[in-house]
């Protein structure tokens, strides 16, 4: 049986796939989220493992909180990058707006928070040099 991150991360990855979005994507699922830039020279959609807290919530019951991340990713070498990065947190709006309320497998959504470009899990020094747009939904699941 695996992890319960991991089932939830492909039940993620299954409700994108699903959708249908103003651009076109295939999302996949990683456990760390390395890609060559080459790779994201067109849109990339990849769901991972994010933080995840185990709290007592009574004497005999405990409440598992799981996040799952999802990165939204491409290299922009359009002349107009603001308007090309505008699009890609437009798709993360999108995306955000189709997961809210949406159970997952028997999880049950508790918050999303977001981060655009220059995410914790990024160097943002390298992604603007690169040319390389990243924003990072975050969601977090209660079991």
């Amino acid at each position: 049986m695996p992890a319960k991150i991991v089932t939830l991360c492909d039940a993620v990855v299954d409700f994108l796939n699903g959708e249908s979005y103003s651009q076109a994507f295939t999302a996949t699922r990683a456990n760390v989220p390395v890609r060559t830039l080459e790779e994201t020279n067109g849109l990339v959609v990849e769901v991972f493992p994010g933080d995840y807290v185990v709290e007592e919530e009574t004497r005999t019951e405990w409440r598992y909180e799981y996040t799952v991340n999802i990165a939204v990713s491409q290299v922009i070498t359009a002349a107009d990058r603001l308007q090309a990065e505008d699009d890609l947190l437009e798709l993360v709006e999108e995306i955000e707006e189709s997961l809210k309320s949406e159970p997952m497998d028997g999880f049950s959504m508790f918050n999303l928070s977001a981060t655009a470009a220059g995410a914790q899990h990024f160097n943002a020094e390298r992604l603007l040099a690169s040319g390389q747009f990243i924003a990072v939904l975050g969601i977090t699941y209660i079991a």
